[in-house]
């Protein structure tokens, strides 16, 4: 019994029938094809391209191409993303830690002076921290030389922010 399988941007993976589809159903070839919604029916060197590569998405199979994979980012580049998940954890952290409605009530006057001198105190203190381990990790995240100790800086400084 013959089989056809198609592809159609509506379903999830290719569909396999034992009969072709209607002729009153648009088909294509081409990726375009694809996007416009018509059933591409795979070729045998399509078919061939799906079993060696299974996890192939429609435009890969269609095309017979694999998508190469993004490059690497340079050591520049890696740090640069390092440097910038550190600044935003330092601001969540201290976020975390002093929530907005919390610094609302201390300035709206809805806590007494002892509390507010005492949150204040205490917001300036771990800001302090927070921004020294900042200032220590964004050193040496700087003097890394390669990836493994970028991420293990970013680590550490996630477990000393996070204890804090």
């Amino acid at each position: 019994m013959a089989t056809y399988t198609y592809l159609h941007n509506t379903l999830s993976e290719p569909h396999v029938l034992t009969a072709a589809i209607n002729p009153d159903c648009p088909t294509g070839l081409t990726w375009q094809d694809y996007l416009a919604g018509k059933w591409i029916l795979l070729s045998s060197a399509q078919l061939s391209f799906l079993s060696a590569n299974p996890t192939a998405n429609p435009k890969e199979i269609i095309e017979m191409q694999l998508t190469p994979p993004p490059p690497e980012p340079t050591l520049q580049e890696y740090k640069g993303m390092a440097l910038s998940q550190v600044e935003n954890r330092a601001t969540g952290r201290l976020e975390e830690m002093y929530p907005a409605h919390k610094i609302m009530a201390a300035v709206s006057g809805f806590m007494d002076e002892t509390a507010v001198a005492a949150l204040i105190l205490n917001y300036e203190s771990a800001q302090s921290a927070i921004l020294s381990a900042l200032e220590t990790v964004q050193t040496a995240i700087n003097a890394a030389a390669n990836k493994a100790t970028v991420d293990t800086l970013v680590s550490n400084y996630n477990a000393i922010i996070n204890a804090l």
